[in-house]
């Protein structure tokens, strides 16, 4: 995702694609994630409950603002903005990609907030909020402990990688003008 949001940002006249910006596209696309190491250094599993990882770090009002402080003392603005566009772009997949939602208003609030529930019985595509107990009610009724494991997930994501890495080489190769050397 960092690296499709760092070459629709390219088309704009202020941003080159350059590899110093895919590379902060691609760090900052991950960086929120980084509490899973965090997670599964200090005993977590990936199992029904590795969402848990979300509760160290995955705190937009306070982890946007603060990397896009430090970015900007960094980095070039450009690439300031590049990162602080991929966080919150992953922070937006992790409210809809499974339904257990993230902590979008902490420190104001405590709730969890998603755009799904795999509930069938609820509406797909609304906005959820959860307290930390029925989060808990949510993930032992749905969730599943070999989920790590599911090979769909994995083939649609390659995919989606190897499409946007194909997507960002044409990008780079029209930024490094490569054509005019091609035979």
């Amino acid at each position: 995702i960092g690296l499709m949001i760092a070459s629709i940002l390219s088309l704009l006249p202020w941003f080159d694609f350059t590899l110093g910006f895919m590379a902060v596209a691609v760090i900052g696309s991950i960086l929120p994630d980084v509490d899973m190491l965090i997670y599964l250094l200090f005993g977590g599993k990936l199992d029904k409950w590795a969402h848990r990882h979300r509760d160290i770090s995955h705190y937009p009002l306070l982890t946007v603002p603060i990397c896009l402080f430090i970015a900007l003392h960094v980095l070039v603005w450009q690439q300031a903005v590049v990162l602080a566009a991929v966080m919150l772009m992953h922070y937006v997949l992790d409210s809809q990609h499974v339904g257990w939602g993230i902590r979008w208003t902490f420190p104001v609030t405590r709730t969890y907030y998603c755009l799904r529930t795999p509930d069938p019985t609820c509406e797909p595509f609304m906005l959820y909020a959860w307290t930390r107990r029925q989060q808990d009610m949510m993930v032992e009724r749905y969730g599943d402990d070999s989920w790590a494991k599911d090979r769909g997930q994995w083939i649609f994501e390659g995919c989606l990688l190897a499409g946007t890495l194909a997507v960002a080489a044409f990008f780079l190769a029209n930024n490094y003008h490569v054509w005019e050397y091609w035979p």
